[in-house]
């Protein structure tokens, strides 16, 4: 260790001497704050190490955290852009069965009308059964128009009601998990504040506890009536007078 003390009492012109670390002489005699110092300085390094400790713990909680949540939001949109694909694909074929559906409407009925035209030549009738019965041809081609339109529409409304459904079940889960990620990092970082805590107020109570045990104030008092009752020798010339 680094330093030396060194006293001499008043009852004797004897001296004592040691070793120490720091300052260990005021005044020709024995510091009363040296433990007391070194404790305060143990407190110190201690608080710096757990701040440091601490700090790491924390960026290591929100990079986890961070990463975590990038990779739900990846799934999400993942889950988000398949769902759309297969509504527009589910809605382009119904728009396309329905595209076809009315084509072969339209077919079927500029057939019939010409073979309408056709039979009712060949069986020699004009007039008001002809006009009759093109009326009624005309009314199923509309008929059956309107039956496809309405099935479309209403294909289109359940897929619509099937995709919102769906869409909502993915935005849930994925606030489900995101708050279960701020609730954990939350919970951790609670656990390395109350540890940070801890550990210092464990490094104050060993200095408290130190400055205020029995045998730190009785060797404080002994060391303060030491210093006190400490004597200089008296200097004198021994040179010859001239």
């Amino acid at each position: 260790s680094n330093g030396t003390y060194k006293q001499q009492s008043s009852g004797g012109s004897g001296s004592e001497s040691g070793s120490g670390s720091g300052s260990y002489s005021s005044g020709g005699g024995y510091d009363p704050n040296y433990l007391a110092n070194l404790y305060a300085e143990y407190a110190a390094q201690r608080q710096r190490q757990l701040e440091e400790a601490y700090n790491r713990s924390r960026d290591n909680i929100n990079n986890a955290f961070n990463e975590s949540r990038g990779l739900l939001e990846q799934n999400y949109n993942a889950s988000r852009d398949a769902m759309n694909s297969s509504y527009n694909n589910s809605l382009g074929k119904l728009q396309d069965d329905a595209a076809q559906s009315l084509k072969e409407a339209y077919i079927n009925r500029m057939l019939s009308s010409k073979n309408l035209n056709q039979q009712l030549s060949a069986a020699g009738l004009s007039g008001g059964a002809s006009e009759s019965t093109m009326a009624s041809m005309l009314n199923n081609y509309g008929n059956a128009r309107n039956n496809i339109n309405t099935t479309l529409n209403s294909n289109i409304k359940d897929l619509n009601a099937t995709r919102d459904s769906n869409m909502a079940n993915i935005l849930q889960s994925y606030n489900s998990n995101l708050a279960n990620l701020i609730q954990q990092r939350a919970n951790a970082l609670a656990q390395i504040e109350s540890a940070l805590s801890a550990g210092l107020g464990d490094a104050l109570g060993q200095q408290y506890s130190f400055q205020t045990s029995s045998g730190y104030l009785n060797a404080l008092q002994n060391a303060m009536n030491n210093r006190n009752a400490y004597k200089g020798v008296a200097t004198q010339a021994n040179n010859p007078v001239a």
